[in-house]
């Protein structure tokens, strides 16, 4: 060890760090360039921290003009800020004052709603215009035999021709993880293309990712990528953390990516960016999306050619034919479609039939179902309702026993056979019948009425044996005379007087038989000589003297009355002297008979 090593050595400080002195150096200049700025800030703070909500609200306004004034067109970024407050205020005054709202926005429904419906028809139109184009046309029959060797549809020929680009799917896919964020597709493509499509775009995410990295290192334009496999193309717009993936027909221009899935994969990746940063798996937050991606399924096709639009005049002709034979064809199907129905109501109105089945076999109209023997035939309904030819018509019916009202009143009149003088009538299944008949018939007829099917009971409503009528008139046309100023019956009348008798012996019998209420009224006449109150007293005991016979050859005397009406009610009105037969005829008893049937309830 030297002698020099341990001699104490004086302490030098060491050089500051080059970093510190920079950092002095830049505060310093801070300090300079930005002194003034952070005095002016230090001061404003507490403004800041006390402002005042009125004032606020002052200013507000005037802000929002001045940014919209600054601003150009393009810069959404206030529109956006401010839509969701917008949306929740115009939601409020909705629940609260829907007819204010209604009413502000009124003029602007109208004509929002005329251009949709313009819009939609102008496209029908326009749809219309192109089928006619393709049908009518010698380049649209070419198609069609083309889709005949082909085994393709005609639809799938004429798009092939006609269309330049189609976009049928779009993708948004997370970039990192390769997921399905969100699909949009067009509604005439089938679930299964979609589900194809989607499994190709998982088997060729890997692929995708790689392309693009590449891409996106080497060559300017990295963002857009195309892939194509068999007839469709797959187009890329490749965003920081997204990719928007459409799946086309055709070849688009190049305008579609600059114009369409730039500005959309933009839009995507501004307005979704925190949603982005947060995705797990889950795609539920980009639903909204949805619209944005609807809007890059485009489509475009050729013009078509003017001369499409000609028919040649050989065509013409035949398919005039084809249109009038259809035009005649289709007038007489619906005219005998009309005339089958307005028979089909006839027979269905008919009492008696039950249609059970129609409709058409072997060229012909058929008709089955049940008819009852007594039903007017369906032949002579179609003959006497219809314009259709008995040929036309096939029908098959099966008998049966019908219950309607008619049809039972004509099964009744065909087993009793009633006679003229008798009116049978129907009613909830029971019979009545009123008039006359001869005894033998009122006895059939209660005996076997109530058998008739569809009859439940059998009334005789003033039904009368039509002999008791014969007897009534019988008597009361026969006038016994009598000898002047006396009750005794005049020379020659013995007869009569015993005909009289079995003629009412005969009439109460039957009434009793037939329970039929008769009763008789004898009146006394005289012919216009004498005092009147003689003649009253001699017509009665002529009147008397009768009714005393008829009680005494055994008829009920309550049912026999007797009065004298002397010459006041003569029997012959013009007698022209005491000795002519008017006055003989005035000098005699007449009989007036009054039959109450009433109603009586036959067999059950």
């Amino acid at each position: 060890m030297s002698t020099q090593s341990l001699i104490p050595q004086p302490k030098q400080n060491p050089a500051p760090p080059e970093s510190q002195r920079e950092q002095e150096v830049i505060a310093e200049l801070r300090q300079l360039l930005l002194g003034t700025e952070r005095a002016q800030a230090a001061r404003l703070r507490p403004h800041l921290e006390r402002i005042n909500p009125h004032e606020l609200g002052r200013v507000l306004p005037t802000a929002i003009r001045l940014r919209n004034d600054e601003t150009s067109s393009s810069d959404q970024q206030l529109a956006d800020a401010l839509m969701p407050t917008v949306a929740s205020a115009l939601k409020v005054a909705v629940k609260r004052d829907p007819q204010s709202v209604a009413d502000a926005i009124f003029p602007v429904m109208g004509p929002a709603i005329r251009q949709a419906v313009w819009h939609q028809f102008s496209q029908l139109v326009q749809q219309l215009d192109k089928k006619l184009q393709h049908g009518l046309s010698w380049q649209g029959l070419k198609w069609r035999i083309e889709a005949w060797q082909t085994k393709k549809s005609f639809a799938e020929i004429v798009l092939y021709h006609t269309l330049l680009y189609r976009v049928e799917h779009v993708y948004l896919i997370h970039r990192e993880t390769g997921l399905l964020l969100e699909h949009a597709a067009r509604g005439e493509v089938s679930e299964s293309d979609a589900e194809i499509e989607s499994g190709m775009l998982t088997a060729f995410k890997t692929g995708i990712q790689d392309l693009a990295h590449d891409l996106y290192k080497n060559e300017a334009d990295a963002s857009k990528s195309v892939m194509r496999v068999g007839e469709l193309e797959f187009w890329f717009a490749q965003g920081p953390q997204v990719v928007l993936a459409c799946v086309l027909r055709g070849a688009p221009p190049e305008e579609f990516y600059t114009g369409v899935m730039a500005p959309t994969i933009e839009t995507i990746q501004r307005d979704y960016s925190a949603e982005i940063d947060e995705f797990e798996g889950d795609p539920a937050p980009f639903g909204p999306t949805r619209p944005l991606l609807e809007a890059c399924l485009q489509e475009s096709q050729r013009e078509a050619d003017s001369q499409g639009f000609r028919v040649s005049p050989y065509l013409l002709v035949p398919v005039a034919v084809i249109i009038i034979a259809l035009a005649v064809w289709a007038f007489l199907t619906i005219r005998d479609n009309r005339r089958w129905r307005e028979y089909l109501g006839r027979l269905e109105a008919e009492p008696g039939i039950v249609i059970t089945e129609t409709g058409a076999r072997d060229g012909r109209y058929y008709v089955a179902g049940l008819r009852d023997p007594l039903a007017e035939s369906p032949e002579a309904i179609l003959a006497r309702t219809s314009a259709l030819a008995p040929d036309d018509v096939t029908g098959r019916w099966q008998p049966y026993q019908a219950l309607d009202a008619e049809i039972v009143g004509k099964r009744v009149r065909e087993i009793l056979r009633p006679p003229d003088s008798v009116k049978l009538s129907l009613s909830d299944g029971a019979l009545t019948a009123s008039g006359s008949a001869p005894q033998a018939w009122i006895e059939q007829a209660r005996r076997i009425a109530g058998i008739a099917p569809g009859v439940n009971s059998f009334r005789e409503q003033g039904l009368i044996d039509e002999e008791i009528l014969n007897i009534k008139a019988k008597m009361e046309a026969e006038v016994p005379r009598f000898i002047v100023g006396t009750a005794r019956f005049a020379p020659g009348q013995d007869e009569k007087r015993r005909q009289l008798l079995d003629d009412v012996k005969r009439l109460f019998d039957l009434a009793d038989r037939n329970r039929v209420a008769v009763r008789m009224e004898v009146t006394g006449h005289t012919d216009d000589t004498g005092a009147v109150e003689f003649n009253d007293r001699l017509s009665r005991e002529r009147a008397e003297m009768v009714r005393a016979l008829f009680i005494a050859s055994g008829i009920d005397a309550s049912r026999l009355t007797a009065i004298g009406v002397g010459s006041r009610q003569p029997v012959r009105a013009d007698p022209q002297t005491n000795e002519t037969e008017g006055a003989e005829m005035n000098r005699s008893v007449t009989f007036h008979i009054s039959v109450d049937a009433g109603s009586q309830s036959g067999r059950q």
